[in-house]
């Protein structure tokens, strides 16, 4: 179906709707509709009620870590309310702050409800995904104080958790709530970001006094962000280049560091949208 766009004001576009679908919707001037908005299309959806997505997930008899795995995994689905059946002497309480929006309907012994109390974010994804980046950039700026006896690997890895939380909520985001082309790049950049960090925190327990290393990954963390959002993939390929090409991997962090240049590097070509006249991130 083809509309034709109608000027209103001095820059402003309009285009009307058809009269059958706003019956069935009962729309009425005056009222609100959604838009998802992506590099190639638009795509409107009343503002009806949405539906609520629930799962019961069963880990009695399961570690901890498992457990977190699973309910991660559930998280980044999109579920608004999670049933959990658990071993009765596990303490569940606590378990809406490891994920963004979420928080504990109830917690009785044996079982705890999760619900989602976002139903519309009303900040856009890309101010999720960068406040991300800025995260992992944090992160690297603080394994050159270690390096410097200024701060701890206690310290990064503090930074590093709080990294995963937000990287969590991106993938939950692409998910449930936006409607992106290809989103599978989003997922790719998410995991990168989501290794880099896991890097990093390593690295900070075997620095010692390797300023010089701890400051050249910084620099091209810094880098590598900064021509990624400007979608300038030149720019962000010489930089993880040159981090790479500065190392000697001849022994545990220096491999650390050439492993971390690789991740970045690893897809990058992939990362960028290939259409554009310049390669943007997708957006």
């Amino acid at each position: 179906m083809q509309r034709q766009l109608i000027k209103q004001g001095r820059n402003a576009l309009t285009v009307t709707l058809p009269a059958k679908w706003l019956a069935a919707k009962k729309l009425h001037a005056g009222d609100s509709i959604h838009l998802d908005t992506s590099p190639r299309q638009i795509t409107i959806t009343a503002n009806a009620r949405p539906n609520i997505l629930e799962t019961t997930v069963d880990v009695r008899g399961l570690s901890q870590g498992l457990t977190n795995h699973i309910l991660q995994g559930r998280y980044i689905e999109g579920y608004d309310r999670m049933l959990i059946q658990h071993d009765p002497n596990t303490d569940f309480s606590d378990l809406g702050a490891k994920f963004v929006g979420m928080v504990v309907e109830s917690h009785h012994k044996g079982k705890t409800a999760l619900s989602s109390a976002i139903k519309v974010p009303e900040e856009g994804f890309e101010n999720i995904l960068r406040r991300s980046s800025f995260l992992l950039l944090d992160q690297a700026e603080c394994l050159v104080l270690v390096a410097q006896k200024k701060a701890t690997s206690a310290d990064v890895s503090a930074k590093e958790r709080l990294l995963d939380y937000h990287i969590n909520y991106c993938m939950r985001y692409v998910n449930k709530y936006t409607n992106v082309d290809h989103p599978h790049r989003y997922f790719l950049l998410c995991s990168t970001l989501e290794s880099a960090g896991d890097y990093l925190s390593i690295m900070a327990q075997h620095i010692g006094t390797h300023a010089h290393l701890a400051q050249g990954v910084h620099r091209a963390t810094k880098a590598y962000i900064k021509h990624l959002f400007a979608g300038d993939l030149p720019a962000c390929y010489n930089a993880v280049r040159s981090l790479r090409s500065a190392i000697t991997p001849d022994n545990f962090i220096g491999g650390l560091a050439y492993a971390l240049a690789e991740q970045l590097n690893n897809f990058i070509g992939y990362l960028f949208e290939p259409s554009a006249p310049k390669a943007q991130l997708p957006s």
